[in-house]
């Protein structure tokens, strides 16, 4: 598209803003991509649904607009997202979803241009926010050998240990090994032991003295070659070994760094110190650390009020070597529908802002990078003010439970609408759900919105965790199996993909949707006498 165009055949508001800072750029662009012809089934199945030819209507209900749903577009949209192997930003596929979800955003409005009902249709926004992501590949086996003092060698199994997200490389020989608590957290901790194996214990985020990355740096700096990390739960721990709040300025680890079962830190630890000379540790792994730049895709929709946005977001990208058809193409594809439901069917009354994140499964790097730059004073979004978001991560899980996620610090009235209309929505579809607290360390895109003070709301359907027989009486299931048994690997394609489970709660999402970017009650149902949106019962 030339300068000066507008964007699907309707004056689109330009800006041109390029932003440099954290590595990373922000530029605000229209762009034109070959359409997909599923999208042009997606309109016609939303406004066949309701008998609407794509004239937009803030007087449509919130029962009107779910039924609006293409549900039988659903699967096909998710399958326009994937690709055969992944969408991650280690392999670099994940440029392919992004230029997928481009060209379907442009297929969906393609219809309507041929079919003369551009003059109906809202402003259609196109940001493509640019950062700079960590990724991390592990580029040989890696192999943990004990030799202990009673002259025995103990070839630690796979099953025992792991090398560690961000591990450095390295080869290390008959080293000695020695346990460092949790508050050795700077390079005099780790003084005397240039050589040696630092055995360290991962604890909870609310009682660590420091990072795991702290401490490693540290003691890497201190000369130690190699660490091993263990944890009270028994299990391999698998962290990463590099800030949660990255920046392109932090060095990465260049050390070797396992996780091992409480099996081996028991047996190597009784190695620590030990006088004779034939004892040590050995381990070997190739690993690499590598950034590269990738994006966030955000679409907007003006509604009555110009000057405040709802955000409902997803994130586009999948882990290293798995398709991600459930995590988390279904969020995508639900948020990609309810964008196209609002442009052919809806004018909110806030403004919505439509996000993929890219990078979250590299610690949410994505979602992080947008929040930090909101308060920024060449912010492409500064016109907007963000009251409230929506969270949609993995909704099609084969063993499924239904979840509405809380708030347990921020209970504003907007987090408190959002906890009721959470309720709601699952209520008007009869949908047992059972309600979890948002975590406090990550989790999902929602966190770095929380962190900022932003309410937010957020369903699943469920990830790596193991059904309870409580859960099976609620939502039916197997009990003992996980929620999804392909989390985060390579079958998590579309034999995997439930596609009745993603309906229902694209419907949930759908009615949620129209009672936050749609009600003026959202800042103030508390003191506004004629806002009703009671507790769920």
């Amino acid at each position: 598209m030339s300068e000066g165009d507008s964007l699907l055949g309707v004056p689109v508001q330009r800006h041109d803003v390029s932003k440099q800072g954290n590595g990373g750029k922000t530029t605000l662009r229209q762009e034109i991509l070959p359409a997909i012809g599923f999208a042009a089934a997606v309109v016609l199945a939303i406004s066949l649904s309701v008998g609407l030819v794509l004239t937009p209507s803030s007087s449509i209900s919130a029962e009107q607009f779910a039924a609006a749903f293409p549900s039988t577009q659903l699967a096909a949209t998710l399958q326009v997202l994937l690709n055969k192997t992944d969408r991650s930003v280690t392999s670099g596929n994940y440029e392919l979803a992004v230029k997928a979800l481009n060209a379907s955003v442009e297929a969906v409005t393609a219809p309507t241009r041929r079919h003369g009902h551009a003059s109906r249709l809202p402003k259609l926004l196109n940001w493509r926010q640019s950062f700079i992501t960590p990724y991390w590949l592990q580029d040989s086996n890696a192999t943990l050998q004990l030799q202990l003092d009673t002259g025995n060698v103990v070839d630690v199994a796979a099953t025992e240990f792991k090398a560690l997200r961000y591990s450095g490389s390295g080869i290390v020989t008959a080293a000695p090994v020695r346990a460092f608590d949790t508050s050795s957290c700077s390079e005099s901790a780790f003084s005397g032991f240039a050589g040696g194996v630092a055995v360290l214990e991962l604890v909870a985020t609310s009682e660590q003295v420091c990072s795991l990355y702290t401490q490693v740096i540290a003691a890497e700096q201190a000369g130690i070659v190699g660490v091993l990390v263990w944890s009270s739960a028994g299990s391999v721990p698998w962290p990463r070994v590099r800030e949660n709040d990255w920046t392109p300025a932090q060095p990465f680890v260049k050390v070797p760094a396992f996780g091992v079962s409480a099996w081996v830190s028991d047996l190597v630890l009784t190695m620590q110190d030990t006088p004779t000379t034939a004892s040590g540790l050995s381990m070997a792994v190739t690993c690499s650390s590598k950034t590269r730049e990738v994006d966030n895709l955000v679409y907007g929709i003006e509604g009555k009020d110009t000057a405040k946005a709802v955000l409902v977001g997803a994130h586009l990208d999948s882990v290293l070597n798995a398709p991600g058809a459930n995590d988390n193409g279904s969020g995508a594809a639900t948020v990609f529908t309810l964008l196209a439901m609002t442009y052919a069917l809806y004018i909110p009354h806030y403004t919505v802002l439509f996000a993929f994140w890219g990078a979250e499964e590299e610690g949410l790097i994505g979602s992080r990078y947008f929040v930090s730059q909101l308060d920024e004073a060449d912010n492409a979004f500064q016109s907007y003010s963000i009251i409230a978001t929506l969270n949609f991560d993995m909704l099609a899980s084969p063993n499924n439970i239904n979840i509405a996620y809380y708030n347990l610090t921020n209970m504003s009235d907007t987090q408190q609408y959002l906890v009721n209309a959470t309720g709601h929505a699952f209520q008007a579809l009869d949908l047992n759900y059972t309600s979890e607290p948002f975590s406090t360390v990550g989790g999902s895109d929602y966190f770095a919105f929380l962190r900022q003070g932003i309410p937010t709301a957020s369903i699943a359907t469920g990830a790596g965790g193991l059904k309870t027989t409580a859960e099976q009486h609620l939502f039916g299931g197997l009990v003992g199996v996980p929620y999804d048994p392909c989390y985060h690997k390579q079958c998590d394609d579309m034999l995997n993909y439930n596609e009745t489970v993603h309906i229902l709660m694209s419907k949930v999402a759908a009615h949620l949707f129209w009672h936050v970017a749609g009600s003026d009650c959202l800042e103030t149902f508390r003191t506004n006498t004629s806002c009703v949106m009671p507790p769920p019962s």
